[in-house]
């Protein structure tokens, strides 16, 4: 029962961890319609330490869920190709005796899980794991037969549940998304009280409760929903809860802003455990217990796409590094984050961006390949001319002057180069086809005729990225690569392939397009390719995605895309949409689309949409 090194230690007691996907921070204890969403948790505040700040480390299940597990900035460390797989807080009790159990299901990698498949595929590290998609009920009990076998085996238990049912669509009631939301939160509540009153029956001796998310989810704060897409607080904060017997419950300040990838090392210090050296995360252990000063709390960082953030109370800072747009936010006095700050608070945002640089620097210093190379792997904008230089460098081995072109192909905003002219006239095969590339992005005319070799090479990727090039510059010589490209087990080539082929407009597209419609991945961006394109041919899938889909963005995209077909058949459809107060956005995108269709609206009345 002594505190070690400032802060509690239960030696080898049973761990119990919870995760809700897509939970929000403000979910607990949120008052609707007179009674609190999360009563069982809440009635827990006086013997559990709360974190009034927590962060995911990037609002994807993927990387959040393995980064919480490994204590590594995998959102990074991945592209770096840094050493994988490291090992994991299962790994670690595992090792020290513990039966090792997690539930979840394999959902949690559907966003570039093909980078984290060596996790997917190792369990995590769980000598025992099952991944069966379970609601709420069937979970816990699910892992009460897992707790009573264990009870039966002896030993310390480490146990993972996984409860997915906030997650989109949201296995709740209700009229509204929102509303089905909020009654699975009501219904995981419930649960999770019933799972961990069943641990404490049946493990002897102490045991340890933490409770968190992999991810926040937006319903609109800045223009957005679901999760994925930003850094701010709706997507990017998560609950944090820890329960130790003989640790009083407390609140830890706001100033002191956890992270995800320091669950793993606190976890593993609380029972006795030490953490691997590769866990990159804090032992939060020093915050759990009164003495620890807020104001020395280091900052946290995030990341998601392009953009990466470093929050110190109260400051955040938000730059995207391919684009070289940067973000300021003070969150005390603007908590719902509508204010940019950049311009007129130039301290806080140099000594951010110091944090940010030196954080992505740690990182990149650990690559074979050097700091450029790597800073260029996570989208660093500021590397530019290092790269453009060891691009043109004929000493520099071939591999080099290729990743270094490679990398400069995704900076979006580069505009068209001089430099790469005399590169597409390269010895080197390799190099001419990626300047060619690069060129292409840029919508750079002059890459054509190299883009047009590329594109009947042998080289798959390069075939489907000359593609995608050509499609975007209007070019039909890539349509057979193009279509072979939407079909790409790799999601960004496929999305940029979908986009690519509504650019070029060509009706030989609309087929692919139509089965592309199958893939839940795709689809919002595939229907919205088809109404681009304005072939009659696609106007009944059209319409069916614009009047049933249960995704939000493809129904959109639908409404909008039936305005691009021109289609009259549409208009008795969309002017109910219009006339329906049920959804604002797809009343929005039908005022659109009608716009778009010959003919007046006599019926319209505009006053009536004003806000």
């Amino acid at each position: 029962r002594a505190l070690v090194r400032g802060g509690p230690v239960r030696p080898l007691a049973h761990v119990l961890l919870v995760t809700v996907d897509a939970l929000r921070a403000d979910r607990i204890g949120r008052v609707v319609q007179g009674r609190s969403l999360t009563p069982h948790l809440d009635a827990m505040d006086r013997d559990t330490v709360i974190f009034d700040r927590a962060i995911t480390q990037a609002p994807h299940s993927s990387y959040a869920i393995s980064s919480l597990h490994t204590g590594e900035y995998l959102h990074e460390t991945i592209p770096l190709g840094q050493r994988q797989p490291l090992p994991t807080l299962a790994d670690t009790l595992r090792a020290r005796g513990f039966n090792t159990i997690g539930l979840y299901t394999n959902g949690i990698f559907f966003t570039e899980g093909e980078r984290l498949f060596a996790y997917r595929d190792s369990r995590y590290g769980f000598a025992r794991a099952s991944h069966v998609d379970h609601d709420a009920r069937a979970q816990t009990d699910a892992a009460i037969t897992e707790l009573d076998d264990a009870a039966r085996r002896g030993g310390p238990t480490f146990l993972w549940v996984h409860y997915f049912d906030v997650h989109a669509p949201y296995w709740g009631r209700g009229d509204t998304p929102e509303a089905r939301y909020d009654d699975a939160v009501r219904r995981v509540d419930a649960e999770v009280a019933r799972l961990l009153a069943h641990a404490r029956r049946v493990l002897p001796g102490d045991l340890v409760f933490a409770l968190t998310a992999d991810h926040g989810e937006e319903f609109g704060e800045h223009g957005g929903v679901y999760h994925g897409s930003t850094l701010y607080e709706e997507q990017l904060r998560v609950p944090l809860r820890i329960m130790v017997p003989g640790v009083p419950g407390r609140r830890v300040p706001t100033e002191v802003c956890a992270q995800l990838v320091d669950l793993a090392p606190t976890l593993a210090a609380l029972v006795g455990v030490e953490p691997p050296m590769s866990m990159r995360g804090r032992d939060l252990r020093r915050w759990m217990v009164d003495g620890a000063n807020p104001a020395d709390a280091p900052p946290a960082f995030a990341a998601v796409n392009s953009r990466r953030a470093v929050i110190r109370w109260p400051w955040k800072f938000v730059v995207d590094t391919t684009y070289g747009v940067e973000e300021l936010i003070e969150l005390q006095s603007d908590p719902l984050e509508r204010r940019n700050r950049a311009a007129d608070a130039p301290g806080p945002r140099g000594e951010l961006r110091a944090m940010l640089g030196a954080w992505i620097a740690g990182m990149s210093a650990q690559s074979a390949d050097g700091e450029v190379l790597a800073r260029g792997r996570l989208g660093d904008r500021g590397v530019i001319p290092a790269l453009i230089t060891l691009a043109e460098d004929r000493r520099e081995p071939s591999a080099r002057r290729v990743e270094a072109l490679d990398l400069l192909s995704r900076f979006r905003s580069l505009g068209p180069g001089d430099f790469l002219v005399p590169l597409m006239r390269d010895g080197d095969p390799r190099v001419r086809a990626m300047a060619a590339l690069v060129s292409g992005n840029a919508r750079d005319p002059r890459a054509v005729a190299t883009l047009r070799e590329v594109v009947v090479g042998e080289d798959p990727a390069l075939r489907a990225r000359a593609g995608i090039a050509l499609g975007n510059l209007g070019d039909p010589a890539g349509l057979d690569a193009l279509t072979d490209a939407m079909f790409s087990r790799d999601e960004e080539t496929s999305v940029e392939a979908v986009k690519a082929l509504g650019e070029l407009r060509d009706p030989r597209g609309v087929d692919p397009l139509l089965r592309v419609l199958a893939d839940d991945h795709l689809r919002y961006r595939a229907v919205f390719a088809l109404g681009q394109i304005g072939d009659a041919r696609a106007y009944p899938r059209v319409m069916d995605v614009a009047s049933h889909d249960d995704t939000e963005d493809a129904r959109a995209n639908g409404i909008l895309a039936l305005g691009m077909l021109r289609d009259a058949r549409a208009r008795e459809f969309l002017e109910g949409r219009v006339r329906a107060d049920d959804h604002a956005d797809y009343a929005a995108a039908a005022l659109a689309a009608l716009a778009a269709l010959p003919g007046a609206l006599p019926w319209f009345d505009a006053r009536r949409y004003e806000r």
